[in-house]
């Protein structure tokens, strides 16, 4: 019997991609760049933005074509080339700066939504805080009942 293979198709993966590139950095960090800076730093700031992501891409690209028997992502390929303390202190950044990204989405979701809702105005108070909580509390456990359902629904909401 040939077992079916599960996991994100093609068409979640890249909404799952776009969908993070677009949400809140094009919308939200644009107009916060172009109120605060002139037209030709903020141009170049996105160039050199866009040069080091690119830059990162073809790191990782690189480094998946050289060792495809590593399969524990950015940590993995640090433990392998610097030892265990290498992979926890990158795993550890990893974390963190997830869990901080979530404190940035859940805070400009909230100050997006406060444009419609008043009780969220600003998205820094405990109205926004308790829903923000819950929302991302919704997201894990969405995304631990399984990628694939979570995949459907971002590829909608993209």
């Amino acid at each position: 019997m040939e077992k079916k293979s599960t996991g994100i198709s093609k068409w979640g993966l890249v909404a799952l991609v776009v969908s993070s590139s677009i949400g809140s950095g094009v919308f939200g960090i644009t107009s916060d760049l172009a109120s605060s800076a002139a037209p030709g730093p903020a141009i170049l700031s996105w160039i050199i933005v866009g040069i080091g992501i690119l830059a990162l891409v073809l790191s990782l690209n690189h480094l998946g074509e050289k060792r495809p028997d590593l399969d524990g992502g950015i940590f993995g390929y640090a433990e392998a080339s610097f030892g265990k303390l290498g992979g926890f202190i990158s795993g550890w950044g990893y974390w963190l700066s997830a869990w901080l990204g979530n404190v940035a989405f859940a805070t400009m979701l909230m100050s997006a939504m406060g444009e419609f809702f008043p009780i969220f105005k600003g998205g820094q108070n405990v109205p926004s805080i308790l829903f923000a909580s819950l929302f991302i509390w919704g997201l894990t456990l969405l995304v631990n009942n399984g990628v694939e359902g979570a995949s459907v629904i971002n590829t909608i909401v993209t």
